[in-house]
């Protein structure tokens, strides 16, 4: 009984603070929306902007399911998500690719290769998953980073949104 008291006690601690936090964010878009009609007396700054040489990174993965958002991947089953970096400057000759979240690497989650040669601008390998049973169900963000090899610089950063689910079921 006392444990589900605290928990109700905390369910009213979490909606007041979000109630709090909404009326919060009223109250600051009542305010911008004053300051823009306000007249402007300050001058713009000038925005600086990348160089048109340095090339957007863009990341990519791959999934066997048409139209999928999140790879799905079983507990005990392994699965393997394709992913790609691309527009990586011409300099940049070899990427090392990690995983950003220890806590996932221990989750028995893989790069496939750690350090691929980048060709026409693109970087590729693959994520290796092979959780084991215990892990707890639900969805998980896989954030993958690419760094020159030669430099140690972070050249980008993809994202793999996973769905963990029970033994059996799904797959990449």
């Amino acid at each position: 009984m006392r444990a589900l008291r605290s928990n109700h006690t905390f369910l009213r601690l979490l909606v007041s603070l979000a109630i709090g936090v909404a009326f919060l964010v009223a109250g600051l878009n009542t305010g911008a929306d004053q300051t823009k009609s306000a007249p402007k007396t300050e001058k713009k700054e000038a925005t600086k902007e990348a160089p048109a040489s340095a090339p957007k990174i863009t990341f990519k993965w791959a999934s066997t399911k048409a139209g999928a958002t999140k790879a799905q991947v079983s507990i005990g089953r392994g699965v393997v998500c394709p992913f790609e970096f691309a527009g990586v400057a011409p300099k940049v000759k070899k990427v090392k690719l990690s995983i950003k979240d220890e806590k996932l690497a221990k989750m028995s989650i893989i790069v496939a290769d750690e350090e691929v040669a980048v060709t026409e601008g693109k970087a590729a390998s693959s994520a290796m998953f092979s959780v084991p049973a215990g892990t707890r169900l639900g969805n998980y963000e896989l954030t993958v980073v690419a760094k020159d090899a030669a430099t140690g610089e972070v050249i980008g950063e993809g994202i793999i949104p996973f769905q963990l689910l029970p033994k059996g079921a799904g797959g990449c």
